[in-house]
């Protein structure tokens, strides 16, 4: 489990894609109603999601940024992500997964960039749990990973996968979920409580 990326900049003017140069990923202009917007400082950030799509839960995230006064983002990236954990999770909070919100209730939002990880050597589709990376506005020009909210967030997902699945369709799940779920749960555990050895350095 490590973070997709401990950096994120934004670029001088407009929006770039920032994901696997091997993927057909660009950045399409977005709807002005179809942004979740909140303020950052001097800033506001600014998030639009599509997806998921496929067995992988694909999501294409557009990341932008402007000063407060501004009607749209004037600059930012695109990128892709892959909630295939939710398979694992399927609740959290009993809302959406949020990817713009003020983690630490400080008045600033921060971007969370949910990604899933392996729970087993050569995980099946089904064998992942998902995560949030917490990402602050530490200038105008970019995004740096947070590890002390990414660890409150860990904490709070680990508190989803130890709770019961108490909605309808949970009785149609197969018996070995709860050991994939409880899987889970301790190495998001582990990584907040500084458990268990970050390979930061394998993040872009």
């Amino acid at each position: 489990m490590a973070p997709p990326y401990r950096e994120l900049p934004f670029g001088a003017r407009g929006f770039s894609w920032l994901g696997d140069e091997e993927l057909s990923g660009r950045c399409d202009d977005v709807p002005g109603d179809a942004w979740t917007r909140k303020r950052s400082g001097s800033h506001d950030l600014w998030v639009y999601t599509d997806g998921p799509e496929g067995s992988g839960h694909y999501w294409t995230i557009t990341i932008g940024i402007a000063e407060w006064q501004h009607a749209k983002p004037l600059r930012g990236f695109c990128l892709e992500a892959s909630t295939v954990g939710w398979k694992t999770l399927q609740t959290f909070q009993n809302r959406a997964l949020p990817w713009l919100e003020d983690v630490d209730k400080d008045g600033n939002a921060e971007v969370i960039f949910w990604d899933s990880f392996a729970l087993s050597e050569e995980p099946t589709s089904a064998e992942f749990g998902v995560t949030g990376w917490v990402y602050r506005l530490a200038s105008e020009d970019s995004l740096t990973i947070d590890w002390n909210l990414s660890k409150t967030l860990a904490r709070e997902v680990a508190k989803a996968y130890r709770s019961p699945l108490d909605h309808p369709a949970a009785r149609f799940n197969p018996p070995w979920l709860g050991k994939l779920r409880a899987k889970a749960a301790e190495a998001l555990e582990q990584f907040a409580d500084g458990r268990c050895s970050m390979a930061a350095n394998e993040a872009h």
